[in-house]
């Protein structure tokens, strides 16, 4: 288990301490540990080599003039795992036919320059906002998609009057020569994916979400909201769910089992949820203390662990959950203890939901299920496309203008910055580390070319230095050194694909430029106002409460375990992606709370719904929901909420179980209504 103390502890610094030096993000240290090798990297370094190797010896055998495309493909693929690789490479393949497809239609506007570039750039425009609307590789292939579009037809925008068909074909060919290199021998060498090895990782994150949960519980301050995100666990699960997409790939069995794999992940921020509303009822320490609530987590995380379910835990919660019922009547807190009680009963039915999806993942046969949907954000997607299309169009007008021998790679690297890191929620961040790839690709070939005799060195010494320093690169890249595969991808097109025997120094330098001027117009776009980072990020707390709205109002009435999913795709690509790693952020304190309010207005919602409740309780239920969110402030809201909560204790004639259990619902809420603002 995680040391919780130390993952909770605020870093101190000195006072003395230096700003220690940063490149592109990057220290010092950094950059040693990412080329420090191992075992693992060595083998990946060499595995992915040999795939490049193959890849231009197949091109060159099969008479092509541009073989290096071959090789560059497969360092796009460079990707740890067999199952990574193929998926990479299936999405590839799809983003390429279509990219191609998109290139090929745009072939008969030759002697239209300026149709031709608009024509592209929106096609990189919609391929980005496409691209957003997806995650991982199946992203990915829009993002391939677009820029691909650029590289074929940029044949034809370089030379209208040549032939254009054949060598897009020829292009074509080879990224598909280069994939399949690269799945060849990962299919041969990688590692593949152990389905023990999932289900041993299934049950460890489910452990240490109920071992979190325990943690919540047991806090013996009221310090529980500010530890309640745990950014390592919520990032630990992504992980996972990735991994489990990739393993797809490997066998059908685990592509029956990812709609599960979701259902656990709602599960586990679910019971964490459960576990922090419990808190927000007041529970004192000698309740808790008596319920053994937290011990009895502690041990379902040791039963979880395993891949079992608690059975014993959850059968201790619910004995607890009925022994408080018990004790409520002529009590004077028996309003209180039926809500924990209720509580108490959520915490055994979230582990019950654990346990059901771990023995689906270890025992039951496979079978085909669909996939929850995943949230997508519109109106990020549209800015990301329109930035898109004006920064290719851009750059692509100003090769068309000045006829500079660099503006064919600016354009196509335009469209490859925009497509790949325009969709991140930092684009600045990504952007700044491609440019260091590219920087460094330049900055080796520029030295390279200017070596006495570099006129007469063959294509063998070339060859050697390319592949010898792009296994370095991989190196780096296995230890995720973001920069590294691109400097292997533009060191390996600049080496091969235009070696210093074939062009002189200075268009060398020009194509260089035209790869950093292309990186830096995208950049432009990205970081024009509204910036789109920061744009999101307002935004993101706006979102929220658009969700709670509809829920509060009745527009929307989800599925527990729907809300459950959306919230996880906000956390995971909002507040997650956005934050500094250790750190949690308002965004991800903002996607919490928000999870525990709508799971208390569905309660609520659900209590006003049931034809057994009191007419006058589901008029408080109904207009407070509906008051609340007109409320103008948070503070008007945290009132409005008291006293219709302070309404359902008081009116009716004599105790009314229905009623407390929506004043306890409304209690909740309050309680996160002000951990909101803190969270600020």
């Amino acid at each position: 288990m995680p040391d919780l103390e130390s993952s909770t502890a605020p870093v101190i610094l000195s006072q003395n301490s230096s700003r220690p030096f940063r490149l592109a993000g990057y220290t010092r240290a950094d950059i040693r540990e990412a080329f420090r090798p191992t075992s693992r990297s060595l083998r990946f370094a060499l595995r992915t080599t040999a795939a490049a190797l193959l890849a231009l010896a197949i091109g060159s055998a099969l008479g092509f003039h541009e073989a290096y495309w071959a090789a560059v493909t497969t360092w796009v693929l460079a990707v740890p795992g067999r199952g990574m690789v193929l998926s990479k490479a299936f999405y590839r393949t799809i983003g390429t036919i279509a990219g191609a497809a998109a290139a090929l239609a745009v072939l008969p506007l030759a002697g239209h320059a300026i149709l031709q570039l608009v024509a592209l750039s929106v096609w990189v425009g919609v391929c980005a906002l496409v691209a957003t609307l997806f995650r991982r590789f199946q992203a990915y292939a829009a993002q391939l998609a677009g820029y691909t579009a650029t590289i074929v037809a940029v044949v034809s925008l370089q030379d209208p009057t040549g032939p254009t068909l054949h060598p897009s074909l020829e292009r074509i060919s080879l990224v598909l020569i280069g994939i399949f290199s690269s799945s060849l021998l990962a299919w041969l060498f990688a590692k593949p994916i152990v389905d023990a090895d999932l289900k041993a990782q299934a049950g460890g994150w489910a452990a240490k979400a109920a071992f979190w949960a325990a943690e919540i519980l047991s806090r013996s301050d009221n310090r529980f909201e500010e530890i309640a995100p745990n950014q390592d666990l919520w990032l630990g699960l992504g992980e996972f769910e990735a991994t489990c997409e990739y393993a797809a790939f490997e066998s059908p069995i685990f592509r029956a089992r990812l709609a599960a794999i979701r259902r656990l992940t709602g599960a586990e921020m679910s019971l964490i949820s459960a576990a922090r509303s419990l808190r927000r009822l007041g529970i004192s320490a000698e309740r808790r203390d008596a319920l053994h609530v937290a011990p009895t987590l502690q041990a379902a995380a040791g039963v979880l662990a395993k891949g079992l379910r608690p059975a014993e835990a959850i059968e201790a919660l619910r004995d607890a959950a009925k022994g408080l019922t018990s004790e409520t009547g002529g009590s004077s807190d028996a309003p209180n203890a039926r809500a924990i009680a209720a509580r108490v009963d959520d915490l055994a039915d979230r582990l019950d939901r654990i346990g059901r999806d771990l023995s689906f993942l270890t025992t039951e046969p496979a079978r085909i299920v669909s996939p929850a949907a995943i949230h997508r954000d519109w109106r990020f997607s549209v800015s990301v496309g329109v930035r898109s299309f004006l920064a290719t169009l851009t750059i692509g007008l100003l090769w068309h203008a000045t006829d500079w021998s660099g503006g064919g790679f600016a354009f196509i690297f335009t469209a490859i910055a925009c497509t790949l890191f325009g969709v991140l929620p930092r684009p600045a961040t990504g952007l700044k580390r491609f440019a260091l790839g590219i920087a460094a690709t330049v900055v080796f070939y520029l030295l390279w070319h200017a070596l006495p005799g570099t006129a007469t060195i063959g294509p063998s010494i070339t060859l050697f230095a390319v592949l010898g320093t792009t296994y370095v690169g991989a190196v780096g890249l296995s230890n995720r050194f973001v920069p590294a595969m691109d400097f292997n991808c533009n060191f390996t097109a600049l080496m091969l694909g235009a070696g210093p025997s074939l062009i002189g120094f200075s268009e060398a330098a020009a194509l260089g430029a035209g790869l950093l001027v292309g990186i830096g117009v995208a950049h432009a776009a990205f970081r024009l106002p509204p910036s789109g980072a920061t744009w999101r990020a307002a935004r993101l707390e706006k979102a929220l409460r658009k969700n709670l709205r509809r829920l509060a109002d009745g527009r929307w009435r989800p599925q527990p375990h729907t809300w459950e999913t959306r919230m996880y795709d906000l956390l995971s690509q909002h507040a997650l992606a956005e934050a500094a790693p250790g750190r949690s952020t308002a965004a991800l304190r903002h996607c919490l709370l928000t999870l525990d309010i709508g799971l208390e207005i569905l309660r609520l919602r659900a209590i006003a719904d049931d034809a057994a409740t009191p007419s006058w309780v589901a008029t408080i239920i109904a207009d407070v929901l509906r008051g609340s969110i007109r409320a103008v402030s948070r503070s008007v809201a945290a009132d409005s909420l008291r006293s219709a909560a302070e309404a359902l204790l008081t009116q009716g004639h004599g105790r009314c179980p229905v009623a407390e259990d929506a004043a306890a619902a409304l209690q909740i809420i309050i309680g996160c209504v002000v951990a909101w603002d803190q969270a600020a």
